[in-house]
């Protein structure tokens, strides 16, 4: 159980750099982000694709001694995009703001009952993602 409850905590960490396509770049290149709502539009991107990969595990999968490769991939994404939004001089409480407010735009299925426990925890807005 403690493994649940750190994993909001995980995501307060990895989602620190979140990022997309719409400020002309993506989570996959961050150097290419030239403008905070760049990097925040990156991050909401990079949420969504997770919750999205998310969708085939259930809550056991959160128990296991090995992190999930989804959680893998959005740790090192997070990091990256977190050091782009540092080197923009971006604001982490600005960023921090944005996820929250944008988190009703991401998409998850009802089914998807890790996707929905994640969810619940960015919309919140008790995650800090953005800052370190």
């Amino acid at each position: 159980m403690r493994k649940l409850i750190g994993l909001p905590l995980l995501f307060a960490l990895v989602l620190a750099a979140c990022g997309g396509d719409d400020g002309g770049g993506s989570y996959d290149d961050p150097e290419a982000l030239e403008s905070c709502d760049a990097v925040l539009d990156a991050g909401v991107d990079l949420l969504q694709d997770t919750l999205d990969e998310l969708a085939d595990l259930d809550l056991a999968a959160l128990n296991s001694e090995e992190p999930p490769a989804a959680f893998v991939e959005l740790e090192a994404k997070g990091e990256a995009l977190t050091a782009r939004a540092q080197a923009l001089g971006c604001s982490e409480e600005e960023l921090d703001a944005g996820i929250t407010a944008r988190a009703g735009d991401l998409e998850v299925s009802d089914d998807n009952v890790v996707g929905q426990f994640i969810l619940s925890a960015i919309q919140s807005g008790d995650s800090a993602f953005f800052s370190e």
